[in-house]
């Protein structure tokens, strides 16, 4: 947001979750600890209407740490206006068996689903709370069996 720019170009002034998020950008190509706070809250708004299962209920909106499933990339785009952005790659494959299941599960419902996702870095000290949401995205009608592989230049990973 505007205010989250604002408070970003004074740290002193910023909010502790501008702060801690500050603190993420610089320290999370180097610190493997830092790297581990990355969180993913995902949510399925219809969960009841499209019938999915009820084991499934109780992780609807829970946080998961995205540690050893995830990338992380920092980058800058080309053109006359560059800029520099933070990627999180979030490999479901290395997820743990019960996640993956749950996901193969619903694998037929996901073009019905109405999925929520937000993205928290994880507070571990009093001065970095309280935790608050850095982005968060609306998917609709997605269509995995339709997609089409996207043909991007290398990355420099960070490794977990």
């Amino acid at each position: 947001s505007e205010e989250t720019l604002s408070q970003s170009l004074d740290p002193s002034s910023a909010s502790p979750a501008v702060r801690h998020l500050i603190r993420f950008v610089k320290e999370a190509q180097s610190k493997k600890d830092m790297r581990r706070r990355f969180k993913l809250i995902g949510m399925v708004m219809n969960m009841a209407e499209i019938g999915l299962p009820s084991f499934l209920r109780g992780y609807n909106g829970k946080p998961a740490i995205i540690n050893k499933s995830g990338q992380l990339f920092f980058g800058k785009t080309s053109g006359p206006n560059p800029y520099s952005y933070m990627e999180m790659d979030i490999l479901v494959h290395t997820f743990a068996f019960i996640a993956r299941k749950g996901l193969y599960s619903v694998r037929d419902s996901i073009s019905r689903m109405s999925l929520r996702a937000g993205f928290v870095i994880q507070a571990e000290d009093d001065d970095e709370m309280p935790e608050c949401l850095f982005g968060c995205t609306a998917l609709f009608n997605l269509n995995y069996a339709q997609a089409l592989p996207v043909n991007l230049p290398p990355k420099q990973w960070i490794a977990h």
